[in-house]
């Protein structure tokens, strides 16, 4: 299995751009989701966007000229 990770997008905490993968509920943890859908992309802060990246609601969307994020193997608790 394998799981996307990069380091903070931006240091100083601005705006970055994610892809909502994910909506269980209207919100989480403060973040509104309620004009939101699946598939969407959009700007977010850089703190809500690390939380819903780190719940799995949301992807990091790439940037023309930015490399991609690097693939991390995680181990599965039961082999395939």
């Amino acid at each position: 299995m394998f799981r996307e990770c990069r380091d903070a997008p931006l240091a100083g905490g601005g705006a970055v751009k994610i892809r909502l993968t994910k909506k269980l509920a209207e919100s989480i943890d403060g973040v509104d989701l309620e004009r939101r859908r699946v598939g969407d992309v959009f700007e977010i802060s850089d703190s809500e966007a690390r939380l819903l990246v780190a719940e799995q609601w949301a992807v990091w969307e790439d940037l023309p000229g930015e490399p991609p994020p690097l693939s991390v193997e995680t181990k599965s608790s039961k082999p395939l």
